[in-house]
């Protein structure tokens, strides 16, 4: 973990960093870790920031952290490669949860959801939260679990135009030149307040396998079927 010196520009997330200890228990996550498609079918995968024990109390405390300033977040394929992979198609596939962050283009200040398309594997999402506002803080799915995520938003993937192909994509830090996941507060002096968290947050991965359309398969298995019958009468005759 980092401090973070803010300014008025850009949500206040330009840092000067001093190290603090680690030992964070933040990674990043999926609705699930696998999908299976019909070729060319498309899925929304939403993308987390999941906590667990001092990292979670410390967020969402009004005292220690304060929810987070600022969020990133960056989707690449993984090796190996298939050769027809499942992909983002565009910048209109990314969809920020500018409800939580809710600094927008159209605020005064010039920060807003960044959308970094690279290419159909290879993109990034970095969201920004009014700093007169409180942080964006963790929720938990189920209370009597001590896991809680913050929703980043959701990347719309499509399938391969080959069966049976599987792609793996990795989530990992949006920018590693630029702090990215910063707290509103959690340092004692008053000029760095936020604490930047991006070294301290794992990667993680999810797949993406595309199967033949039901109707193909159909398909093949009746005229397997027929194959046999017309070997199994020729065999009688």
């Amino acid at each position: 973990m980092r401090r973070v010196k803010t300014t008025v520009l850009a949500v206040s997330i330009i840092a000067l960093a001093v190290v603090c200890p680690a030992g964070a228990d933040i990674n990043y996550g999926f609705g699930q870790d696998s999908y299976t498609l019909d070729l060319g079918a498309t899925v929304s995968v939403p993308l987390y920031l999941w906590l667990t024990g001092e990292d979670l109390a410390r967020l969402n405390s009004h005292t220690a952290w304060n929810g987070l300033a600022s969020a990133g977040v960056r989707l690449q394929w993984a090796d190996p490669l298939p050769a027809q992979p499942a992909q983002i198609a565009g910048p209109a596939q990314i969809a920020p949860n500018t409800a939580d962050f809710d600094m927008l283009a159209s605020d005064p200040d010039p920060a807003k959801p960044i959308i970094d398309w690279l290419s159909p594997g290879d993109a990034g999402l970095w969201l920004f939260q009014d700093i007169h506002d409180n942080g964006v803080m963790a929720t938990l799915p189920d209370p009597s679990e001590s896991e809680g995520r913050v929703y980043l938003g959701a990347f719309t993937i499509t399938a391969g135009l080959e069966p049976n192909q599987t792609t793996t994509f990795i989530a990992s830090d949006f920018d590693i030149d630029t702090d990215n996941i910063v707290t509103i507060s959690g340092s004692d002096d008053p000029l760095n307040p936020g604490i930047v968290l991006d070294s301290d947050v794992g990667q993680a991965t999810f797949t993406i396998t595309s199967i033949p359309e039901p109707a193909t398969t159909l398909a093949v298995v009746v005229l397997a079927g027929c194959h046999l019958a017309t070997i199994a009468w020729r065999r009688r005759k």
